[in-house]
């Protein structure tokens, strides 16, 4: 790598790999959104949001805690799996079981009298059903990856593990999107 350019050269190879997966989707809009093929519909009253170009539309932004929410919500998840699998047995049926409770129990206990106003389905039985499995494959991926993490792993075999199921799931997300539009 003696001709790459030193510190500049190489910097600018980075940046040629990581900027267009980050700034092109401001430039292109994807075909589907959650909203969209859940016909999930929300309504805080705040002005500090995000994404609103890349991940939500402009009658509904996302709102910053939602994003905090979400390593909450997605932590308590996979804890309650981890211990719940150690308990009942490492099997694939366990696994999709568990998997599609949580991902029923999250989808059920969201819409509820109190948020009503602030979050709500447009069909609750839509996404209690095509939701659950739509949700619960996502499960199905970042559970068994993020179980094999150990703590002798260095930083980067966690990204790398990271990152290849965040595509896993961004390919399943897309799968079920073209298949529900």
């Amino acid at each position: 790598m003696s001709g790459a350019g030193g510190d500049i050269g190489l910097t600018a190879i980075g940046l040629a790999v990581c900027l267009p997966p980050i700034v092109l989707p401001w430039f292109i809009a994807p075909d589907a959104r959650a909203e969209d093929v859940l016909g999930l519909r929300y309504a805080f009253p705040t002005t500090w949001n995000v994404g609103a170009v890349i991940l939500g539309t402009k009658q509904m932004p996302i709102p910053i805690t939602m994003y905090l929410l979400t390593h909450a919500y997605f932590l308590t998840y996979h804890s309650a799996i981890f211990v719940v699998r150690r308990r009942l047995g490492r099997s694939l049926p366990i696994l999709v079981l568990l998997c599609c409770f949580f991902a029923f129990a999250e989808t059920a206990t969201m819409a509820t009298p109190f948020l009503d106003g602030l979050f709500w389905y447009e069909s609750k039985t839509k996404m209690l059903t095509v939701g659950t499995a739509m949700y619960g494959s996502l499960f199905l991926v970042s559970a068994p990856m993020l179980m094999r993490v150990e703590a002798t792993w260095t930083y980067g075999r966690v990204w790398m593990s990271v990152l290849a199921g965040n595509m896993i799931q961004f390919w399943i997300f897309e799968t079920w999107a073209r298949a529900l539009l």
